[in-house]
Parts: C-alpha cells; sequence; structure tokens
C-alpha cells in the first residue's frame, strides 16, 4: 500500500511539474512569435496529436495487467511486441501528418510539421518502458527523467525567446528534444534496472495485442480526433489571430482540465472496485458531482482571475483571449462529467461502446464546428465544443442507466 501511494505521489508531482514548465515554455513561445504565429504553432501541435492516436494502438490499458508479475521471459515478449507495433503505427502516423499538411497546408507550414512530426517516431513506442514502469508501481525513474527534460526544453525555448528568434522552427526543436531524449532516457532506464532489452519480434504476440488493444484504440483515435478538431477547424474557416487568440485560451484551459482525469481515476478505486452494478452506479453519480463542484469552483475562481493571468502569461496582445477563456470556463463542466461518467466504461470494460460514443460526439462536433465557426469564429468553435461534449454526457447516462445487469464478474 505504501508503495502504492508513492507511485502516486510522484505521478502527481510528474504531471504538476510538467504543467507549469508547459506553461512557461508556451508563455515565451506565443511572446516571442506573437498571435498569429503562435496560433500557427499551436495548431500543428494539434494536429500532431490528432495524428499521434494512429499510434496510441496496444495502450497501457492492454498490456499493463499483462506485464504485472509477468516472467523475464513473458515481459520481453510483450514489451517488445507492443513496441514494434507501436512504431510501426507511428511511421503510418508520420506519413499520413506529412502528407495531409503537404496536400492543405503552406509550404512554411509543412517545414514546420515535417520537423515536430518527428515527435510522432519516438513518443509512443518507446512508452512501452512507462507501462512496465506503473505495473511494477515504479514511476519515480520516469518522473524525475521528465522533470528533468522539461527544464531543458523550457530553459532552450528561454534561450531562443531572450534571443529574438522569431521562426517557429526553431522553437520547434526544442519540442523534437524533448521526445527524442524522453525516448532515450526510457531505454536507459529499463536497461540499467532490468539488466536487458526489450527488442524482441514474435508474429503470433504481435497480432495478439493488435486485436486485443483494437476497440480502445479505436475509441482514442476518435477522442483524440474530436479534442483537436476545433483547432484544426478554425484555422481552415477563421483568421490567423482569431487562431492564435483561441489557443493561447484552449492551451489555459488544458492545463487547468488536466487535473480532471486524474481526479477521477484517483476516486474510483475506493468507489467502484466492487460486484454490484447498482453501487457502481450510485458511486459513479457521486463521483460525477463532485467533478461538477470543483469544476464550477475552478471556473469561479479562474473567471475572476483571468484578466490577470492571461496578459501575465501570454501579454497583452492576447488580451482578446480573455472573453474567449470566460465562456471556455463553464463549457468545462461538461468535460468534467465526461471523466467521472467515462468511471463506468472503464470499469465495465466497454471499449466498443466507446468506440460508438466518440464516433457520435466527433460527428456532431464536426457539423456544430463546420456551421459555426463561419459564423462566430472563436465562440463558434466553443459551441461545437460544447455540443461535443453534451452528446458525451448524454451518451455516458444513457449507456450507464439502460444497463440492466445487477451484478458483475470478479473477472471484470
Amino acid at each position: 500500500m505504501k508503495k502504492i501511494v508513492s507511485n502516486i505521489g510522484w505521478l502527481l508531482l510528474e504531471h504538476g511539474s510538467r504543467l507549469i514548465f508547459a506553461l512557461l515554455s508556451t508563455s515565451l513561445l506565443a511572446r516571442g512569435l506573437g498571435v498569429e504565429q503562435y496560433g500557427l504553432f499551436q495548431y500543428a501541435l494539434n494536429l500532431i496529436l490528432v495524428f499521434m492516436s494512429i499510434s496510441f494502438i496496444c495502450g497501457a490499458e492492454v498490456i499493463v495487467p499483462m506485464l504485472v508479475n509477468a516472467s523475464a521471459k513473458r515481459r520481453r515478449l510483450i514489451l517488445g511486441n507492443a513496441f514494434y507495433l507501436r512504431l510501426f503505427f507511428s511511421i503510418l502516423a508520420y506519413v499520413f501528418l506529412v502528407s495531409f499538411v503537404y496536400i492543405s497546408d503552406t509550404r512554411e507550414q509543412f517545414y514546420l510539421i515535417l520537423i515536430l512530426g518527428l515527435i510522432l517516431l519516438v513518443s509512443e513506442a518507446f512508452s512501452v518502458v512507462t507501462a512496465w514502469l506503473q505495473s511494477q508501481t515504479n514511476i519515480k525513474p520516469k518522473t524525475i527523467l521528465v522533470i528533468s527534460t522539461s527544464l531543458i526544453k523550457c530553459l532552450i525555448v528561454a534561450l531562443l525567446f531572450f534571443f529574438n528568434v522569431v521562426d517557429p522552427i526553431y522553437y520547434a526543436f526544442a519540442w523534437v528534444f524533448e521526445a527524442g531524449f524522453i525516448a532515450f532516457g526510457l531505454i536507459c532506464i529499463y536497461k540499467n534496472i532490468s539488466k536487458s532489452n526489450f527488442f524482441y519480434f514474435s508474429k503470433p504476440m504481435f497480432f495478439y495485442l493488435l486485436k486485443k488493444g483494437f476497440p480502445f484504440f479505436i475509441a482514442l483515435l476518435l477522442m483524440y480526433s474530436f479534442l483537436r478538431l476545433d483547432v484544426i477547424m478554425l484555422r481552415h474557416f477563421s483568421d490567423l489571430v482569431t487562431l492564435g487568440l483561441y489557443t493561447s485560451a484552449n492551451q489555459l484551459l488544458l492545463s487547468i482540465v488536466a487535473v480532471s482525469p486524474i481526479l477521477a481515476m484517483s476516486l474510483a478505486p475506493a468507489f467502484v472496485y466492487e460486484k454490484s452494478i447498482i453501487n457502481i452506479k450510485r458511486n459513479i453519480i457521486y463521483i460525477t458531482i463532485f467533478m461538477v463542484v470543483v469544476s464550477l469552483l475552478i471556473a469561479v475562481i479562474m473567471n475572476y482571475l483571468s484578466p490577470i493571468i492571461i496578459p501575465l502569461l501570454f501579454g497583452h496582445k492576447f488580451n482578446g483571449a480573455i472573453p474567449i477563456f470566460s465562456y471556455f470556463l463553464w463549457v468545462m463542466t461538461l468535460y468534467f462529467i465526461n471523466e467521472g461518467l467515462n468511471v463506468y466504461f472503464i470499469r465495465m470494460q466497454l471499449g466498443r461502446m466507446l468506440i460508438f460514443k466518440w464516433l457520435l460526439v466527433l460527428l456532431g462536433a464536426l457539423i456544430a464546428y463546420w456551421y459555426f465557426i463561419p459564423l462566430y469564429g472563436a465562440y463558434g468553435a466553443i459551441i461545437g465544443y460544447s455540443i461535443g461534449y453534451s452528446v458525451a454526457c448524454i451518451f455516458s447516462v444513457c449507456v450507464m442507466f439502460l444497463d440492466s445487469n445487477k451484478f458483475i464478474s470478479a473477472a471484470v
């Protein structure tokens, strides 16, 4: 129990430190590039995250349980094939990304994403080591690595800013360095602890992991497409100033809501890991109500502080983001509700239902963005964002309450 508590503490430290350094980096980036170039840089990062979801095949929810108490031979078999599976999909994602930008965007944006996209080739494949550390409840080495690397990236961005660098391509190398150094560090951590490597291929295991991870993979692909679709649509249906202001407000919001899944999953073990579905549903309602209260408190506080925080972080050129951020804060409650309700899908292992959920959400948001962004710009994007999360919440409630089972087997 002591080891688990320590692990949660290190995990929270990692997320908190990464959040702080990310805010510092994005603050310097915004001041260094200006509103329009900052918007284009954030568009590039959002586009990369959409295509990165292609590499999310065989996630931690699949391999972490398989790695618990696994022998050294079994561990190598799982990690090696998960690595090659993710690497294959990462290369595929990079090719799709570069092709999409080459067809749809300017040459300057193409070169920026060509460099930033290198993040795809190292991020997910090497994170199999993270899954192994989670299975061993030993996340401390990775936390130290991530904090150190985030600090170095922040210092690189600071140097570029103080030398008045205005070309976004130079800043892109800081993000690529962060991803590459973390990948290298994870290999070193694994070799140092296990005294071996995990590069091993087995065709049966490769296809077994592909099949086992596929339902959650499709759901994640759809979810990440929805989460970043607002910025992508805004890039192509609005002006660059609107894009820059919206992405700065959105970046600040993402920093706040990052606590939401951590909060929900921290409460889940104590409330929903029992056999009675009636009790599980009741406790998830309690968790969701708690999440609503937390989100509203955050919204009230941040709405009051936003006229101070946004100019402080991004500079006075971004003052136009203040009203956008204020509207975002009230929509944020839907995000928190969804995270609370998501616990039911995870507890009941409803991977296929998640596919239907995020497909409906993506379609609803796409239609809303297509209609409202040309009319209302950034506010149209917020409307689409809120419609998407409303669909997610309604679907989750329907799935939870239409389930007529009374008990769940101990195996789930």
